[in-house]
Formats: C-alpha cells, structure tokens, sequence
C-alpha cells in the first residue's frame, strides 16, 4: 500500500527556535551563513534516497529557504516531488492576519510554485486561517495529528492529519483545530506518524505502518532533514542539555536515528499528498 511521505523542509536553525524563542536572534542574511549550506547538503542526501528507493514525498517548503536557496527548491520538483508550503519563517500562526503575513513574505515562491498544499509550522492551525489557504489556492493541510479516518473539509480545505492510533478503543472523534503534539493528545493517541514516534521507535515505526495498511489505511509520516541527516547541532551533547532545559519533551530528537529512519523510507512505499488526492 502507497503511504504518504512528508518532509517539512526546516533547518536546525528553526528547530532551535521552536524550542527557545531566544534564539530568534538570528535575522536575515545571518540565518543563512549560521545554516552554513546544511539544507542543500542534507536535501540532496534525502533526494537520493527517495530516488535509490523509488519513492515521491511531499516537501513543505520555509518561503525564506527558498529565498536562500532557490536552486535546491528548484531542484526537488524536477526530481518529481510536490513542493509545498510550510510558512515563512516557521513562526507560530494564531490567527488569519498572522497567516496572511506570512504567505506575503513568500510571495516570491508561492507566484513561483503555486503549491496545494499547507503545513502550519508546529502543526498549530486554527479553523479560522482555512478561509484565507482557499483565497490563495490551497486545497489541503495537513496541520493537525490525528487518525487517518479523521480527516474532513474546513472551509472546502480538505485537513490529513499525521498518522496516529487510538492507545485503547477504536472511537474516533471529529477532527478539531487546533490538533498540535501535547501531553493530553499523548494520553488518548500514539502519534506513530509524527517525527517525534519516529525518533523514540527507530524501526519499530514499521509495525504501526504494517498495522495501518492491514486495516486499508495508509500512514501520514512526517520527519525533517535535521532527523534523517542529523547535524551535530541536533544530537551532541550540547544541543541535549538546551533541549532538556527549554523543551524537555523534544529530547528524542536529539537521538542520532539518521540510519534507522533512512530504514523505514526504504522499507516502505511513499507517494506524495498531491499523488494520492489526485491519483
């Protein structure tokens, strides 16, 4: 069965901002330098592994990597991948106008790309910003996390959530935004499809998947750069004390799985958001 293949394409950089907003320090041109070529090196590992196992995956493009490095964007759709929209800057969206100043910062690729689809950084979508993707042409998000068969239109906005599973039962609720990562969803779901599970289970990821596609579903995955190439700013022992100390529960990904995540592309078959709602 065809799963669906996510990347939000994200620089450390943003990792660290999400986890200590200190960090927004870093501005304009100076972002790029302290990246220092990570994205086109790593992406271009992912291409090559995508390609090698025969696998499509949709990419939510940062508007300003593509401002950095529009070459390697470039490169991902004529290698035959979807090229999505992932937000500017990776800041928090609350609200439409917030949204709406985002997608004017990255006019530049959404005029180039045109894309369909919409990831909110930190998967954090109000209900509310779904009227404004369908003013600039959006046919999908997949900003939330929740079981395959919770997905529903908001808006004409057709929502995939990222794969998860009931830990007892088999009711499932109607999907509501926001749906983010929290303890509460935690006790009620094992998010086997966000990067986090992917981080903490390695290759054990591939049971939920196998357990998924017996019961006819497919498995929304979602992973990084920083997760399948992981730098040394992401898993040394440095980058673990931050962690612990600003966002405790982000320490999984702080665990070098590069291998074993690389395992789970290659064990499986992918195709992109676009591919399977277009067919």
């Amino acid at each position: 069965m065809n799963n669906i293949l996510s990347i939000d394409l994200e620089s450390w950089i943003h990792f660290y901002e999400g986890i200590s907003p200190s960090e927004n320090s870093w501005l304009g041109v100076e972002r790029k330098k302290v990246d220092n070529k990570f994205i086109p090196s790593s992406t271009r590992i992912i291409l090559n592994l995508l390609e090698k196992s025969k696998n499509k995956a949709t990419f939510f493009v940062l508007g300003e990597l593509y401002d950095w490095y529009p070459e390697v964007i470039n490169e991902i759709r004529a290698r035959g991948h979807e090229v999505a929209y992932h937000g500017h800057d990776h800041r928090l969206i609350n609200t439409p106008d917030e949204l709406q100043t985002q997608l004017t910062l990255s006019s530049s690729f959404l005029n180039t790309f045109r894309p369909i689809g919409f990831r909110a950084p930190r998967l954090f979508l109000q209900s509310a910003c779904m009227a404004t993707l369908k003013e600039h042409g959006f046919t999908y998000s997949s900003s939330s996390y929740g079981p395959f068969q919770s997905k529903r239109l908001i808006s004409t906005i057709q929502e995939l959530p990222i794969s998860t599973s009931p830990w007892f039962g088999h009711s499932i609720n109607p999907l509501q935004l926001p749906r983010p990562l929290s303890p509460g969803l935690l006790l009620k779901e094992n998010p086997f499809g966000s990067g986090l599970a992917a981080n903490i289970l390695g290759r054990h990821t591939s049971y939920f998947i196998n357990r998924q596609n017996r019961k006819g579903l497919p498995t929304v995955l979602m992973l990084h750069p920083w997760q399948l190439v992981p730098p040394k700013q992401i898993v040394g022992f440095q980058a673990r004390k931050k962690v612990i100390f600003h966002h405790p529960l982000f320490f999984p990904y702080t665990l070098n799985r590069g291998d074993t995540l690389q395992y789970l592309i290659r064990s499986h078959q992918f195709i992109s958001f676009e591919k399977y709602l277009i067919g």
